[in-house]
């Protein structure tokens, strides 16, 4: 049962995040050819280090940590997926 409810609620979030990527795409904030394959990335740079920080759930994660993983996250992503500066 656990399994049934990670794999749907993984899905959804995963599905939102694709939609917000594809219309940050459009605008040309984001250089993602895939959104899915963004936002199961993206995700993936957030849970991973989640679980091994917090031992699959044996250790509570505080605030200060639970922020430096998520920008390092969005860093990771940015460099990425980010759009293309031009030459200074």
């Amino acid at each position: 049962m656990l399994d049934i409810v990670r794999e749907h609620g993984a899905h959804r979030l995963n599905d939102a995040l694709a939609d917000r990527f594809a219309r940050l795409t459009l605008a040309g904030r984001l250089r993602a050819t895939d959104p899915a394959e963004a936002a199961e990335q993206f995700t993936a740079l957030l849970i991973g280090p989640m679980e091994a920080r917090c031992r699959m759930g044996t250790r509570e994660v505080g605030d200060t940590e639970l922020r430096q993983v998520t920008r390092a996250a969005v860093r990771t992503f940015l460099q990425a997926f980010g759009p293309l500066l031009p030459p200074e």
